[in-house]
C-alpha cells in the first residue's frame, strides 16, 4: 500500500485487528443496526423463476460484495409466497452457509425486478442509520471479518460451514465517523471497480484460451495431422468427415472398465490425515488433478473399496453436478481412490489413455457428455451411455503422434493460462487488502473523496 496513513493510531486491544485511528471506534454490529432476518426453505423446482414467478433466492446470490438475483429457484405455483420475505431494493444480504471461503459473503440489493424472496440460507441486516451501508458492505467483505468468521464457524464438512445470528451480532467493526465512512466507501467503490474491469478483462482472456486450446485438441482428435489425408463420412452426428483409414468405435471397445465410486460408510467422518488420496470432483481438472484440498481414507478403507480403486493411466471424468464434464489423466504412481461423482475410464492399454481424454475433452465428447444429461434434480451420466459413446479411432500407431503434437500445441497456451490465472489471483489479493485497510484506518484516503459525496448522510 503506497497510500498514506493516519497522523495518530490508538490501540484497539485486539490482537488480531491492531491499532485503529484515534478518532475512529470499535464496535459490535449489534449495536450499528436494527435486526437480523432469517429466510425459509420451501421445496422448489430446481429451476429459476420465469418472468412472472416467485423465486427462492440460493446461497450463491452474493459474491464478492455483487448480489446476483439470477441466483433463484422457482417457487411452486401451489405454494403461497410468504410476504415477509419478498426481497426489496437496499436489502444487505449475508450467506450463512456456505463453503469455508465464502460462508459471510454480503452484498446489496441495488435494484430488483423479480419476485425474489429471501431463503433460510441467507440473513438480512436492517440498518439503523448508524453505519453506512456500502461501508458496511466492505466491512463485511473485510480479512478481520472473515477471520471472526471462520473463527466461529460451525460444520463437519470442510465443504460446509454455517454461522450464526451471534456470530453476525458481535461481529467487532472499525466505525469512523458516519461521513467518513462515506469518503471510504467511495473511495473503495472506485478503485475495487477499476480492479474488477482489469480482472474481468483477464478472465475474458482466460476464455479465448480455453476455447482455443479445444479447437487444437478437437482437430487433432477428429482430422489427425495430415491435412492431406483421404476423408469419409464419419456416421457421427455433428462431426462430418473424418480420415479415411480411421475407424468409428465404441468407447466401450478401448476400456476394460468404467466405473465410480461411492462415499465411504461414515462418510466424510473417515476421512484421516494422512493415507491413500481419495479423489472427488473438486480435484479433476481439464488441465490435471488439483490437490491442494485431496481427502485421505485409510488402507483399510481403501481396500474396501477395490472396485473404486484407481490406477496409472485411468482416466477419471466428473459424471454429476456443476462440474460434469472435466476430465483428467491419472498419471501418478501412488494409490488413490474415487468417489460416485467421478467415474474411472480404463483404457485397455495406456496407449490410449491421454487420447480419450482429449477425445472426452474435444467439441464432440462435451457436446456427447451434456447431451446425455439424466435426472430432474441433478444432472449425472449412466455408465451405459459413456460406454455407448461413439469416436473416431486411429491406428494405435498415429494415437501417439497425435496425443505428443496436442501437448506440444497446448504447453503455450497451458503456460498463458496459468499466468493468467496468477495474475487474477494477485488482483484478487490486491483487492482484498485495500478493502481490509481502508475499513480498519491502516490508510489515510479521506483526500480521495469526490465532491459531493456519493454516500454521504
Amino acid at each position: 500500500m503506497t497510500e498514506k496513513r493516519y497522523p495518530v493510531y490508538k490501540p484497539t486491544g485486539i490482537e488480531w485487528f491492531g491499532d485503529a485511528p484515534a478518532h475512529w471506534e470499535v464496535k459490535r454490529l449489534k449495536h450499528l443496526i436494527d435486526k437480523i432476518e432469517q429466510g425459509w426453505s420451501p421445496q422448489c423446482h430446481n429451476q429459476a423463476a420465469e418472468e412472472g414467478e416467485w423465486g427462492v433466492l440460493k446461497v450463491g446470490c452474493v459474491n464478492s460484495g455483487i448480489f446476483d438475483p439470477s441466483e433463484n429457484k422457482a417457487l411452486p405455483s401451489d405454494l403461497e409466497p410468504k410476504l415477509e420475505y419478498v426481497i426489496r431494493a437496499g436489502d444487505i444480504l449475508i450467506s450463512r452457509a456456505n463453503t469455508k471461503e465464502l460462508v459471510g459473503s454480503a452484498a446489496k440489493v441495488k435494484a430488483v425486478d423479480a419476485k425474489l424472496l429471501l431463503c433460510d440460507k441467507l440473513f438480512r441486516i436492517v440498518t439503523s442509520g448508524k453505519v453506512h451501508d456500502e461501508y458496511l458492505i466492505y466491512t463485511l467483505r473485510s480479512a478481520v471479518a472473515r477471520h471472526q468468521y471462520e473463527k466461529d464457524a460451525t460444520g463437519t464438512s470442510g465443504s460446509m460451514q454455517n454461522i450464526g445470528q451471534d456470530t453476525i451480532k458481535n461481529l467487532l467493526v472499525s466505525l469512523p465517523p458516519l461521513k467518513e465512512q462515506g469518503i471510504i466507501a467511495d473511495f473503495l467503490d472506485g478503485r475495487t471497480a477499476q480492479i474488477d474491469v482489469l480482472i474481468t478483462k483477464k478472465q475474458a482472456l482466460l476464455k479465448l484460451l480455453d476455447e482455443k486450446r479445444t479447437a487444437l485438441i478437437t482437430q487433432a482428435v477428429t482430422k489427425g495431422l495430415n491435412p492431406d489425408a483421404p476423408l469419409k463420412l464419419s456416421g457421427i452426428d455433428g462431426l462430418g468427415d473424418i480420415p479415411a483409414h480411421w475407424e468409428v468405435k465404441r468407447l466401450k471397445n478401448l476400456v476394460t472398465k468404467v466405473g465410480s465410486g461411492v462415499t465411504p460408510k461414515g462418510g466424510s467422518e473417515v476421512y484421516v490425515d494422512e493415507g491413500i488420496m481419495f479423489l472427488r470432483s473438486q480435484n479433476i481438472h481439464f488441465n490435471g488433478l488439483r490437490l491442494e484440498d485431496v481427502k485421505y481414507i485409510s488402507e483399510e478403507t481403501h481396500e474396501a473399496m477395490a472396485n473404486s480403486q484407481v490406477s496409472n493411466g485411468d482416466v477419471l471424468l466428473n459424471i454429476t453436478g456443476a462440474s460434469i464434464g472435466r476430465v483428467t489423466t491419472y498419471t501418478l504412481h501412488e494409490e488413490a481412490n474415487v468417489n460416485q461423482h467421478v467415474c474411472i475410464i480404463r483404457p485397455v492399454n495406456n496407449s490410449y489413455s491421454a487420447f480419450i481424454r482429449y477425445l472426452l475433452t474435444s467439441t464432440i465428447g462435451q457436446h456427447k457428455i451434456f447431451a446425455g444429461q439424466v435426472g430432474t434434480s441433478r444432472e449425472g451420466l449412466t455408465f451405459e451411455e459413456i460406454k455407448n459413446f461413439q469416436f473416431p479411432i486411429p491406428p494405435v500407431e498415429e494415437v501417439g503422434l497425435i496425443v505428443s503434437e496436442i501437448e506440444k500445441n497446448c504447453q503455450l497456451i497451458d503456460r498463458l493460462a496459468e499466468q493468467n490465472t496468477l495474475a487474477i489471483n494477485k488482483l484478487k489479493e490486491y483487492r482484498s487488502s485495500l478493502i481490509t485497510h481502508a475499513v480498519t484506518g491502516k490508510i489515510d484516503v479521506r483526500q480521495y473523496a469526490p465532491e459531493p459525496y456519493a454516500h454521504e448522510a
